[in-house]
């Protein structure tokens, strides 16, 4: 189904989180303790032999956690110790590499872009993140992959980048050019949508029927919101052209014509045109520029994340991880 999502503070890619965090000197959660100190049940158990739990001062054995982790996240972990492992065989085949700061610069970007993104100052923005660390059980080990895993793809795609005039224009266009106040409507029959279409047309309200229309009825997930787009561009080619198309031709207060899209059929509802922004384009020019290379960056990493996790040669034998690796890949179809 098509789904507008503005305002989008996170970008994903396959098996990729891009969070800020953990560097070289991410604390060592068991510094200080002395491993001749730790016990089980109250009787010193030396480091090789120890387990990895108790409950009631009775161990905990990896054989008795290891089923169930595998099946549990193993599948996720595989995906992730894969694509970490052919990155790595790929950068040392062309010769790339990367330090301690470039990990720091993916947790500094996360921070700025989520911060930008809701609109909070930078220690609120480390709370949120720190709410999705925890949401995405991204412990100090993983933590650091992750960072690891994104800065090694940055810098393997950085040379196949380009920043065109052109594109830089019409972020322009998007950022500060003329936008409007819209509402969506989402259906997966055409005659729904002509008969809301027909009802709003009708009202002497037809903002608050639509509204009522796409609580009710609309199947994007902006229905629970009354259809509410906020503030968008028709420049915006993240948006199918159909759509583009209908917030230029209709009128503030008036409902567009039914949009064929990919996912149903679509009704516009256009609620009034923002003028544009008195900004020049030199004097915000290097910012989009800087926006749109980092966008065009992360469309890269994306693909050949995924070209790399595409490739055969992964084989889970556990029967746990086995499970868990083929229900990852039924989900993602």
């Amino acid at each position: 189904m098509f789904s507008f999502r503005p305002g989008r503070l996170v970008l994903t890619g396959v098996a990729l989180v891009l969070l800020p965090g953990g560097c070289a000197s991410e604390p060592n959660p068991f510094s200080g303790l002395d491993e001749s100190d730790r016990t089980v049940g109250g009787r010193q158990v030396a480091a090789h032999d120890r387990p990895p739990a108790a409950v009631d001062g009775r161990g905990v054995s990896w054989a008795d956690l290891h089923p169930l982790l595998a099946e549990r996240a193993g599948g996720e972990i595989l995906e992730e110790l894969a694509l970490d492992r052919r990155l790595r065989e790929l950068a040392e085949r062309r010769g790339v590499s990367i330090t301690d700061a470039d990990v720091g610069r993916e947790r500094d970007r996360l921070r700025e872009n989520v911060s930008a993104g809701a609109g909070v100052d930078a220690e609120e923005a480390e709370r949120l993140v720190e709410q999705l660390r925890v949401a995405r059980g991204l412990g100090p080990t993983r933590y650091r992959m992750l960072l690891e895993r994104n800065a090694l793809l940055r810098a393997l795609v950085a040379g196949e980048v380009e920043v065109e005039e052109e594109t830089v224009r019409r972020a322009f266009e998007v950022r500060h050019g003329e936008r409007v106040r819209a509402r969506l409507f989402v259906s997966s029959g055409e005659s729904q949508a002509s008969e809301v279409r027909r009802r709003v047309r009708a009202s002497a309200a037809p903002v608050a029927a639509f509204a009522e229309a796409a609580v009710e009825f609309s199947v994007d997930q902006t229905g629970a919101n009354g259809g509410r787009l906020g503030r968008i561009s028709p420049s915006d080619t993240t948006l199918p052209a159909a759509l583009r198309t209908a917030l230029r031709r209709t009128e503030p207060g008036s409902v567009s014509p039914v949009i064929a899209l990919d996912a149903g059929f679509a009704l516009v509802l256009v609620e009034e045109r923002v003028p544009p922004d008195p900004v020049a384009f030199e004097a915000v020019e290097s910012v989009l520029r800087e926006e749109v290379r980092l966008s065009a960056e992360r469309a890269a990493m994306d693909r050949l994340a995924s070209s790399i996790l595409g490739r055969s040669g992964v084989e889970p034998i556990d029967a746990g991880l086995e499970w868990s690796w083929r229900r990852g890949r039924a989900e993602r179809r």
